[in-house]
This record gives C-alpha cells, sequence and structure tokens, in this order.
C-alpha cells in the first residue's frame, strides 16, 4: 500500500465504486499516504504503527488519564478504554484515538511470565536454548561465585520494563470518526478484531 502506483490505483477503484471512505491496517500508514488520501477528499480510518514516534508520545501523554469511567467502552465482552485528542494539520481536521486493552494486558503479561519460569528452568538445569540467548542476556542475571557456585536471578529492570510497555495500547488516526466509539466501530466493521495493535 505503500507505493504511490497501487495507491493511486485503489483510490481510482474508491471513486468508480462511489466509496468516500477509506479503513485499513497499519501497512498502509504513511505521511505521504494520508496527504493523498486528505487531499482528494477521503476520509479514512488507520491504525497507527507501534514504532511511530509521535504515537509513543501520544500514548505517553495521556495513559495516566485513560482510564477514567468516562473514556469505559465495550467492545466483543471485553472491557477497553478510549480517549481521543483532536488535531489539525494543513491537509485536515485528525481525530487520534488512544486504547488500552486491560485484559489483554493481563494475557500477554502472564504468558510472558510463563515463559520466563520455563527459561529459567533452562538455565537452572544448564540445558540452554541457543535461540533463546537472547532473552536469557536480557531477562536474567548470571552469578558465578567459588563459594555458593553459579546462581540464575531474574532481572527485576527488565521485567519490569516489559510490564510498563505500550504494547498494551494503540491508536487509530481517524478524520471521519469524531470519537473513540466512532473509531473502534469503523475499525470494527472492516477487522474482526481491535485488540492486535
Amino acid at each position: 500500500m505503500s507505493d504511490k502506483v497501487v495507491l493511486n490505483h485503489v483510490l481510482s477503484t474508491m471513486k468508480r465504486m462511489d466509496i468516500p471512505k477509506f479503513v485499513d491496517d497499519r501497512g498502509f500508514y504513511s505521511e505521504h499516504n494520508l496527504g493523498i488520501l486528505s487531499s482528494g477528499g477521503y476520509k479514512f480510518t488507520i491504525l497507527v504503527p507501534s514504532h511511530i514516534a509521535w504515537q509513543k508520545e501520544l500514548i505517553a501523554e495521556h495513559r495516566d488519564s485513560l482510564m477514567r469511567p468516562d473514556h469505559l467502552l465495550e467492545e466483543n465482552g471485553s472491557l477497553i478504554y478510549g480517549k481521543t485528542v483532536y488535531r489539525k494539520t494543513d491537509h485536515s481536521r485528525r481525530w487520534h484515538h488512544i486504547y488500552f486493552a486491560p485484559a489483554r494486558k493481563d494475557k500477554v503479561i502472564a504468558s510472558f511470565m510463563q515463559k520466563l519460569r520455563g527459561l529459567k528452568d533452562e538455565l537452572d538445569g544448564e540445558k540452554p536454548v541457543e535461540s533463546h540467548k537472547s532473552l536469557y542476556d536480557k531477562y536474567f542475571i548470571i552469578k558465578e561465585t567459588t563459594e555458593r557456585g553459579r546462581k540464575v536471578i531474574y532481572n527485576d529492570e527488565a521485567i519490569q520494563e516489559f510490564i510498563n510497555s505500550d504494547n498494551y495500547y494503540w491508536v487509530l488516526l481517524s478524520t471521519s470518526a469524531k470519537t473513540a466509539r466512532e473509531g473502534l466501530e469503523e475499525y470494527k466493521d472492516v477487522h474482526t478484531t481491535t485488540t492486535s495493535a
């Protein structure tokens, strides 16, 4: 989708079919593509890739105020927090919808803890797996002493960093959906899940 020729073909097809709104996943995202959509008068709602710097800054700025009763939404039986930040650009008015899924966080962290426990068993048994080396290096500290021998301990700082990460947050950028609920609905219409961000 980042290819200009492909994008122009898609927009041409949308025009012929009289489709005024574009909803897509993070693979389409680029300021160049969004500029083409805006200048062509197309509305869009798009998932922002997690590596985009301004998204990280937006989440950091609003994460402490996101978990509030007014921001509570329900999606497929799960509770999700959603907050909207409005910004105007040279091309269009944009609504940035920030989401947080507590159940997803609990599930990811529980799975991560199980993984770490298994990795520690490998190290304690002195049966390391070569493909796990980067995880050993990041999440464990191995101490060798003449008196006590070998001791494997968890790297609590690295584990806490994982827990505090933005893995459980995502942002939808929209020129059509003015509320977090509307953004979720638009995205849900195209994708079966919104928590895969």
